[in-house]
């Protein structure tokens, strides 16, 4: 038990000096920030496709509007990104950055585009002040596009400038079922897939963090985390990082420290999008974690604490916003006379749930 200041700085120096000791591996941990733009990229075969229809749109100022589809951490948002900086580099392309996830509406688009959060102007002052900005040499970039509560923004970029969208998505199916006709008819993205990263190519891009970030790291360790996290977390670049670095960190590049390494970078991004769930999304999905099928769950969910009374269009809102965030998959079928849904649990560990359930609820 800690009794005095004295104490407690004593502690403070210990694992400060313990923490640096651990860390002498590390030459630069922003490398393994998820958010980071390294040195050198991994060049995919998209990239010729996208830089050709980009390319277009610098020489001729006819927008070329695409759609990078593809699963988490396949590398859509660093490669568009990349490519977006080097064309304002060398053909002068501005270049906006939208996460839709954070951004969910035309407005604060707008507002993002112009700069200008206070309140006051309505939808069509925002939208004037963001048409001065979307001009023929722009690249609007919208990513998880798919989280988008209104199409405003698709329609005025498609129908009254000359910006390029780049629309950045996992659901094909978000693309091809736009509800608004008028978008649908201007907008005709060209669909460029990213499939998930081989474990040759998570090795090579690996290898490009570790000689970056790292002093010293162990090929063979490399090789084994691109294997595993191909084949048990879907080629996911962003939990085969977190992973490299977790081992980085420590220096152990044994078989038991990387599964342990595996499952920690696993946890803490699931974990992440778990605790940002509202009370009532989480008690629902750990509701339908144990009775798949919507229709039961729905009669429990109006019993339970915090989604006591849904709606049934509230509850399937719920259940489609769950979908979005890429934790359960949603089949539709027939029970009897009725129609429901059965929610498939798309998480790696769920018990990982019923754990932050039991702590936020």
């Amino acid at each position: 038990m800690i009794s005095d200041k004295n104490n407690l700085d004593e502690l403070t120096r210990k694992t400060i000096e313990t923490l640096k000791d651990n860390g002498n591996n590390l030459k630069d941990p922003s490398v393994f920030d998820l958010n980071y733009q390294p040195k050198k990229i991994f060049i995919r075969k998209e990239i010729n496709a996208i830089l050709e229809q980009l390319g277009q749109y610098a020489l001729w100022k006819i927008p070329k509007h695409i759609a990078l589809i593809g699963p988490k951490g396949a590398g859509k948002t660093i490669t568009i990104k990349t490519i977006a900086e080097s064309l304002q580099r060398t053909q002068g392309l501005e270049n906006i950055y939208i996460n839709a996830r954070e951004t969910q509406t035309s407005y604060k688009i707008y507002q993002e585009i112009t700069k200008h959060y206070t309140k006051g102007p309505d939808l069509s002052e925002m939208r004037a002040k963001a048409l001065k900005r979307l001009t023929d040499h722009t690249l609007l970039i919208i990513d998880e596009v798919d989280f988008l509560k209104d199409q405003d923004i698709l329609y005025t970029v498609t129908r009254e400038t000359k910006t390029t969208l780049i629309l950045l998505t996992q659901k094909l199916s978000w693309i091809k079922n736009l509800k608004d006709e008028s978008v649908a008819s201007s907008l005709q993205p060209q669909l460029i897939t990213f499939n998930q990263y081989t474990p040759q190519e998570l090795s090579e891009i690996l290898t490009m963090r570790a000689e970056e970030g790292l002093y010293q790291f162990d090929p063979g360790s490399i090789n084994l985390i691109s294997a595993l996290v191909a084949r048990n977390y879907r080629g996911d670049t962003r939990i085969a990082i977190k992973t490299l670095e977790r081992i980085g960190y420590r220096n152990q590049w044994n078989e038991e420290e990387i599964y342990k390494a595996l499952e920690e970078a696993y946890n803490e991004l699931e974990g992440t999008i778990l605790r940002g769930l509202s009370p009532r999304d989480l008690e629902i999905l750990l509701i339908i974690s144990k009775t798949p099928e919507s229709n039961k769950a729905y009669l429990i969910a109006k019993q339970s604490t915090y989604a006591r009374n849904i709606s049934r269009p509230t509850f399937l809102q719920a259940l489609n916003h769950l979908q979005n965030l890429d934790l359960i998959m949603l089949t539709k079928k027939r029970v009897g006379k009725s129609n429901t849904q059965e929610a498939e649990i798309l998480l790696n560990n769920k018990d990982l749930i019923e754990k932050i359930a039991s702590e936020k609820l």
